[in-house]
């Protein structure tokens, strides 16, 4: 064999070792909880099953519990805080990377924008006794189809245990938050609205006009988009991330509530005031 061809040989050979490397991490099968932060701000999206016991967390400033036999998702570039875990808890986890997501779970299913979304206002998928075992046997094949790398059509096994899942998830969560399916256009501008509060927007401006310019579209649109997607409408989304936002404000006690006011762009601390007693039950200073 001359130079040239071994060179070309043992190139493959590591190509393919690392496709294979790569492909193992894209999907994590894995009975322990672990460091969740860690693991979305690296871009996965978490699929917990809990086996027993209970987890009690903090999720966009609202308290959840997931107990034995629920689910949750826990969506990429979320964070959540631990509050309690119980002694007896034990879980199945399959953690996701993008492109599996897209690749996987189906784009003509119009009902997936409308379960996305509304995991922002609950992350826990409640579900019934047969769902749960339907649930838990998903979770078993992904392990099973992962692990069976000799498999001649690795990936095609493995994308279909992977389409279940997603599906049967669509499906439990469809049956406890039901509404009409959107369109892709109206999926897409949703999530570039929820994008712009994330990236901190809504820091700067709440008004619903300012949205809907960034977008590109009437007010009247983004409204719509917002009720059709969800059924809570722009305000109240423009709002929830706002409320997220001034916690963290008047958590810092180096900053002055004027000095906050004028960070969120308030005409005046007396309009700071009165927003956040609306939506706190409390004034600026009595909460903090």
């Amino acid at each position: 064999m001359n130079q040239a061809l071994l060179h070309l040989v043992l190139f493959f050979i590591f190509t393919c070792f690392e496709y294979i490397v790569l492909n193992m991490e894209e999907v994590i099968v894995q009975k322990f909880l672990g460091d969740l932060n860690h693991y979305t701000d690296s871009g996965y999206t978490i699929h917990i099953l809990c086996m027993e016991g209970w987890f009690r967390f903090s999720y966009y400033d609202k308290v959840f519990v997931l107990s034995e036999g629920n689910c949750m998702i826990l969506m990429a570039n979320r964070q959540i805080k631990e509050l309690e875990i119980s002694e007896d808890f034990a879980c199945k986890a399959i953690l996701v990377v993008p492109q599996m997501l897209e690749k996987y779970a189906p784009v003509r299913n119009t009902y997936r924008v409308q379960g996305i979304s509304m995991l922002y206002l609950d992350p826990i998928i409640r579900l019934s006794e047969d769902d749960f075992i339907r649930c838990s046997n998903d979770f078993d094949e992904v392990e099973y189809r992962k692990d069976d790398i000799r498999h001649h059509f690795y990936s095609e096994v493995l994308g279909c245990s992977l389409t279940t899942l997603f599906l049967d998830f669509f499906d439990f969560h469809k049956k406890l938050f039901k509404g009409t399916p959107v369109s892709d256009s109206c999926a897409r501008l949703f999530f570039k609205f929820i994008s712009l509060l994330e990236a901190g927007e809504c820091k700067h401006t709440r008004t619903v006009s300012d949205y809907a310019e960034m977008l590109c579209i009437t007010p009247k649109h983004l409204y719509s988009i917002c009720l059709k997607s969800t059924g809570v409408n722009v305000t109240a989304w423009i709002d929830m991330f706002t409320v997220i936002e001034i916690k963290k404000a008047l958590a810092d006690h180096s900053r002055t509530l004027t000095q906050i006011s004028e960070a969120f762009n308030f005409s005046s601390l007396s309009y700071f005031s009165r927003y956040v007693m609306r939506l706190l039950g409390a004034s600026p200073s009595t909460f903090r």
